[in-house]
């Protein structure tokens, strides 16, 4: 039986659900400095709700992950959750299929974020960060081993 990226999409984007609260917004996440929980939340929903609108002119540039992340200003985290959980079923059934397998880097881009936003939210207030660049956050980039048999995105 092999590993099932719709099952572990679907465990990572509950658990950031969990530990991304309102309360945990402002909270700086340690792999993204420039980002607060809410940053990487809104990133990890625009990635999936660009994927599944087909918008992947110039997928995983720092315009493209910027956009991601200006999508879910003015939203509550939880407002941004509520989007990303309203179209993750279908994200999640394709991750699941055997085309699915070729787009694992997705399921790698959400498990990360999920260990940073636990370490964000253990802290009893928010904590200081870099300051963020108008428009033009660090994107989180993700780096496997060349062994890795996931193969990355494509566009």
């Amino acid at each position: 039986m092999g590993i099932d990226l719709g099952d572990m999409y679907r465990a990572a984007r509950l658990r950031v659900g969990e530990l991304a609260g309102n309360s945990a917004a402002d909270h700086a996440v340690p792999a993204t400095p420039a980002w607060d929980v809410h940053d990487v939340v809104a990133h990890l929903a625009g990635v999936m709700s660009d994927v599944v609108s087909g918008n992947m002119q110039g997928a995983a540039t720092a315009p493209w992950t910027a956009a991601q992340v200006e999508r879910g200003r003015g939203k509550s985290v939880a407002e941004v959750i509520d989007e990303w959980a309203a179209g993750a079923p279908g994200f999640e059934s394709f991750l699941s299929s055997p085309a699915g397998s070729k787009v694992g880097s997705a399921v790698v881009d959400s498990r990360s974020p999920t260990s940073n936003c636990s370490a964000a939210v253990s802290d009893a207030a928010p904590a200081t960060r870099s300051p963020r660049s108008v428009g033009q956050p660090t994107p989180l980039r993700i780096s496997t081993p060349s062994s890795c048999s996931v193969p990355p995105i494509t566009p």
